[in-house]
């Protein structure tokens, strides 16, 4: 069966928690005391979801609370604030409904489909309220890296783009080479260990009721495949922070938020993206080194294949062609042409590859739309589907 082969693959990626890890030094001595889930919250949340209809673990979907918002307002909340107390959580908050999506290659390799993962609504109006009040506690002591850019607001792609861009004309004005390199993690959102994230988790302010709160969270979570109404056997999570999940991101953050302590380097990170970049060679692969050493103390692993090398240069005489990085004892590949957060970088620093891509995809939609025009097949609904 066709979910059932999925559910196999997908659970391959989960990771056995093989130790704890103490040795992580506290980052604050304030933590957070208490959490409101006072009605009134409750009903602004649940008229701001989207009315939708999607399958939902608990057979509760979205559309339905957002009507019945002041009438379940006061129940949510107590079961809320019980849920808190007692560091319980409902089963059908933490299991998943997966649906797989193509990504490319053959639909018949069951390694070229991401799983997209359907969790409860109710559930999920929790997490918000406890997610808001972690990042603003997080946000008032500064605990965040200001190199992470991922999940957060007012931080996007473009504001990290930017950043990038600047030192990188930076030095070229100054007629140095800037040399990076993309890290490509494998599998990382699935293989946090659960123990792991607890103790950091700890060590950042999250302790008591909260920390026994989300302990119970990320703790026997299952998940079950849906294809064409047909679902697989049900799994257990091993690994990870929940997928699909309002705190999963988040909880992301606060595990790989150490990764650059030791860095002597420049880097910037969106969620698992990484890339590390200096005028000075030997400072990146001492910071390489550092890095693998970080994913051995935390049950992280990098593909070095997949990752790649960059050198922007203000003249091709200043190319060194013995620039070699290496990770984990493999070497990393090189290119002259990377994309980066939808952005293309080429060596000289020129644009006009990104614009040509841009164009040459742009025409395509054009091309599409007078065809489907001509063929009079064109509807408002598909017309937004291929602009998008």
């Amino acid at each position: 069966m066709k979910a059932e082969l999925l559910s196999n693959c997908f659970s391959n990626a989960f990771t056995e928690d093989k130790s704890t890890n103490t040795d992580f030094p506290y980052r604050t001595n304030h933590f957070i005391n208490s959490l409101c889930f006072e009605p009134f919250i409750v009903e602004s949340i649940l008229s701001k979801l989207t009315p939708k209809c999607n399958t939902t673990p608990d057979g509760i979907p979205a559309i339905f609370l957002k009507r019945t918002c002041t009438s379940i307002a006061l129940p949510l909340s107590i079961i809320f604030r019980n849920s808190y107390n007692q560091a319980v959580l409902p089963s059908f908050w933490k299991t998943a409904l997966v649906k797989p999506l193509h990504k490319k290659g053959s639909r018949s390799d069951p390694n070229n489909y991401r799983p997209i993962s359907l969790t409860s609504a109710v559930g999920k109006v929790m997490e918000k309220m406890v997610r808001k009040s972690i990042i603003l506690f997080l946000d008032d002591f500064k605990l965040l890296s200001n190199s992470q850019y991922g999940f957060r607001s007012k931080m996007g792609t473009e504001s990290q783009l930017l950043s990038y861009q600047s030192k990188l004309v930076t030095n070229y004005l100054s007629k140095q080479t800037t040399f990076s390199v993309y890290i490509d993690f494998r599998k990382a959102f699935d293989t946090v260990g659960t123990k792991k994230l607890l103790i950091k988790l700890e060590r950042y302010g999250i302790r008591n009721h909260l920390l026994r709160w989300l302990e119970n969270f990320l703790s026997n979570r299952t998940q079950r495949v849906i294809i064409n109404g047909v679902m697989s056997e049900e799994k257990s999570v091993l690994s990870g922070v929940p997928q699909g999940s309002v705190l999963g991101p988040l909880l992301f953050l606060l595990f790989v938020n150490d990764i650059g302590d030791n860095f002597n380097s420049d880097y910037l990170l969106y969620a698992d993206d990484l890339k590390i970049f200096s005028t000075d060679k030997s400072s990146i692969q001492r910071d390489l080194d550092s890095l693998s050493t970080w994913c051995e103390n935390w049950q992280m692993s990098v593909a070095p294949n997949k990752c790649e090398t960059i050198a922007f240069y203000h003249s091709k005489r200043g190319m060194d062609k013995d620039t070699k990085f290496t990770i984990g004892g493999a070497t990393v590949p090189i290119t002259s042409r990377i994309r980066d957060l939808g952005m293309f970088f080429t060596s000289d620093l020129s644009f006009s590859n990104h614009i040509d891509t841009v164009l040459r995809k742009a025409h395509q939609r054009v091309n599409i739309f007078s065809m489907c025009s001509v063929m009079r097949v064109s509807t408002l609904s598909s017309n937004v589907s291929l602009f998008m």
